[in-house]
């Protein structure tokens, strides 16, 4: 027990590197962020060997980058990040540490909340999540706590009282930020207001001071009006369904209706990584073969979301459901679970799905053995009506088998077997590129794919030589287009690698030639970038009613 809490300290070591000043890393500090970030073994060595510290990342530009021979793609990518890093760790700009990890986490995977940290007993449990870096969740982002704040102190100074004695503010009917409920005709978000607590039955005022509790944790540097706000939102259904489900927070572009096609909602599994580096697939391995409680999961020591439609749904370690934007730079799995398909059905699958998520925000605590992520996803799918789905589209030949390969040996590889006699088809194929070739022949008959470009070259390859390959082995596609949303997903991440092997494009038009996405485009439209997963939703008329409950002000009255 004692090494696996000396592994997952080392872990944590490496991980704290972000915490840190940019301007006071090491050479070793800036080796560790580029390993974590995934980058090229070339790029990490070239970097090293001109001792690259925080002092040369206080000033520097791709420029600078690309004259000491790092790929295009790769400067472009440091570069992004690191300044990025460095705007979330001003002061000036409100970059407080908890504040750079929440903004950070909202485009990387909650790794403190996979089941990869799970021990036989309360005590063993405790220990290694103070071993493992855990991570604050990002209920807010940036834009929405500004509005929020701004939104609580205009409530404060408008409190006042008229002529007749009786309270007014800017919650009132004659407000301009108001809607009343099921008034639509706007087609505009409006963030509602927090009920009043006196309203609340004695189960409701329980479940409302224990899940405060962990909001005040996660959130802490949010005001407390902001913080009572978050966790009504958080228990009530109506309100959860209203702030995170609404089709009238998303891009105009996102939420435009198309009437010729009957609304319907995509559901994705999606297995991600708690950790990329050596030390943490150590532990995986030894911990899938050796741990009780580890080889109880579904899916070993990984972590586990949800997509349903435009939405990235997960239950972390903070024992809080969120939902938030597509992207994982860890992801290894990504996996249509089934389709709702209606209007009604639509409708009823978010309202079913807000419940669940508020009753688990009411009710549990994080726990490896009853209560961790997939333990929800696992509920969530049930709930949505999509368990016998699951089975039939998952739980099926070369998927069912990478999914015990998961659980049983903690290996994630994206590996594909495939015959002596469809390799020499390939290798022998007049279309075969230099790149292709030289990757078939190092791999024996198990391929491996670490790039977005092998794995498309491949598959265009082998439906070039053999059309009907995949309809005879349409699970075979299935898992290869699963690591091919997992690479979209990774690509989405912000801060993550974008060299130019996440994607395959022809040279003179820029066109994406990938395999698994039907109607090509230029890589750089925001079509392509926005469908890592297709069109995985068309929400209809779908849109949840305003949440309206009575309640009076009194002077003392606080709204948390």
């Amino acid at each position: 027990m004692q090494k696996f809490k000396s592994l997952f300290k080392s872990t944590k070591e490496e991980e704290d590197v972000e915490s840190k000043p940019v301007e006071e890393w090491t050479v070793s500090d800036f080796q560790n962020w580029l390993k974590k970030h995934n980058y090229q073994k070339k790029v990490t060595q070239i970097l090293k060997k001109e001792e690259w510290n925080g002092k040369c990342l206080i000033s520097f530009t791709e420029d600078d980058l690309k004259k000491l021979g790092i790929p295009s793609g790769a400067a472009k990518g440091i570069a992004n990040a690191i300044n990025q890093l460095k705007e979330q760790q001003d002061p000036q700009s409100g970059g407080s540490r908890s504040q750079s990890v929440r903004q950070r986490i909202e485009h990387e995977d909650i790794n403190g909340a996979t089941s990869s940290s799970t021990t036989n007993n309360t005590n063993q449990h405790q220990d290694l999540d103070n071993d493992i870096d855990n991570k604050v969740v990002q209920l807010l982002d940036d834009e929405e706590k500004e509005e929020e704040i701004k939104l609580h102190q205009a409530r404060e100074r408008s409190q006042t009282r008229d002529r007749s004695g009786t309270k007014k503010n800017i919650f009132s009917s004659n407000s301009e930020s108001t809607v009343s409920a099921g008034n639509q005709a706007e087609e505009k978000y409006v963030a509602c207001p927090p009920y009043h607590i006196s309203t609340f039955s004695k189960e409701e005022k329980e479940a409302y001071e224990k899940c405060l509790k962990k909001v005040q944790l996660a959130c802490s540097e949010y005001p407390p009006s902001v913080q009572g706000t978050i966790t009504q939102d958080c228990i009530f259904p109506d309100r959860f369904q209203y702030r995170y489900f609404n089709p009238l927070r998303l891009s105009e572009k996102e939420r435009q209706i198309n009437r010729s096609q009957e609304p319907f909602v995509k559901v994705k599994l999606i297995i991600t990584e708690m950790d990329s580096g050596m030390t943490h697939r150590l532990i995986r391995k030894i911990g899938s073969r050796v741990h009780k409680t580890i080889k109880s999961m579904d899916y070993g020591m990984f972590h586990t979301a949800l997509i349903v439609g435009v939405y990235y749904i997960e239950w972390v370690d903070s024992s809080l459901v969120t939902v938030r934007k597509k992207s994982s730079s860890k992801a290894v799995f990504c996996i249509d679970v089934g389709k709702v398909s209606g209007q009604d059905n639509c409708n009823e699958l978010f309202k079913k799905l807000s419940k669940l998520v508020t009753e688990w925000n009411k009710t549990k605590e994080y726990d490896n053995k009853t209560a961790n992520c997939q333990h929800f996803c696992t509920e969530a799918i049930e709930v949505m009506g999509l368990k016998d789905a699951y089975e039939k589209n998952v739980n099926q030949g070369p998927l069912k088998e990478y999914l015990l390969r998961l659980k049983n040996t903690g290996a994630c590889e994206m590996s594909y077997k495939i015959s002596q006699d469809v390799k020499e088809t390939l290798c022998e194929s007049e279309n075969i590129n230099e790149e292709l070739l030289e990757f078939l022949k190092d791999s024996g008959n198990a391929l491996t794919f670490s790039k977005h470009r092998q794995l498309d070259m491949f598959v265009h390859l082998l439906q070039e030589e053999d059309p009907l390959y995949f309809d005879r082995e349409p699970f075979d596609y299935a898992l290869l287009k699963a690591y091919d949303r997992a690479f979209w997903l990774r690509s989405q991440s912000k801060g993550h690698d974008h060299d130019a092997c996440h994607y395959w494009e022809e040279g003179s038009t820029g066109l994406c030639l990938c395999p698994f996405n039907k109607n090509a485009a230029s890589i750089e439209s925001e079509e392509i970038n926005n469908s890592i997963i297709g069109k995985d939703y068309e929400f209809g008329d779908y849109r949840p009613c305003y949440p309206i409950r009575d309640f009076q002000l009194d002077d003392n009255d606080d709204f948390q």
